[in-house]
């Protein structure tokens, strides 16, 4: 008995098997992570650039129409690929002015929005009220246009690996060619 006991002791075979498999689910874990963390960057960058497509879009126009607005939101559709933006987001266009009269004060001209997620709404503001916008943005004289995007995200796998999370971004451009202070047709969000 003894010596089966030393021979046993001696023997090393199964010794990586037995190492791999206690291993494994943190390599499981590891990947998952990995791949769940990666998909939340490539969200963020596709809502980042979802917004800034859209708000440079629309600031190169000399005058908009609701029918030219929707075109820009359908091409923003193929900025968010392979992500659904239409499904799980929301894209809200924003022209901002402020007169050139002492006194004037910034002012929300007009909102456009687009995408099935309608309970969000612009952390801007609606049109007619004073915008909230970063300081130094608005000027004298000139139109800002604001895009911002809200996109849910959901994980693929573990909610516990990286939980649901709504990614918002917004972008501002200046108004190049024209005002851009009214959009004929439009409906507002």
């Amino acid at each position: 008995m003894f010596r089966l006991i030393t021979r046993l002791k001696r023997n090393q075979r199964g010794v990586a098997a037995l190492e791999f498999a206690a291993s494994l689910p943190l390599i499981f874990l590891l990947m998952f992570s990995v791949i769940e963390v990666t998909r939340f960057i490539l969200v963020a960058q596709m809502v980042t650039n979802v917004s800034r497509t859209m708000a440079d879009l629309t600031s190169q126009g000399e005058e908009l129409t609701t029918t030219q607005l929707a075109d820009l939101f359908a091409a923003v559709t193929f900025v968010a690929r392979p992500f659904d933006v239409q499904t799980d987001g929301r894209v809200i266009v924003t022209s901002i002015s402020q007169g050139t009269a002492p006194g004037d004060t910034p002012a929300i001209n007009w909102q456009e929005c687009q995408g099935d997620q309608t309970s969000e709404i612009s952390q801007i503001g609606i049109p007619g009220n004073l915008p909230t916008v970063p300081n130094g943005i608005i000027r004298p004289g000139f139109t800002i246009i604001a895009a911002e995007t809200y996109y849910n995200f959901e994980p693929l796998l573990f909610s516990w690996i990286m939980p649901a999370t709504q990614i918002y971004r917004a972008n501002y451009f200046r108004a190049r060619l024209g005002a851009l202070n009214s959009l004929p047709g439009g409906s507002g969000c």
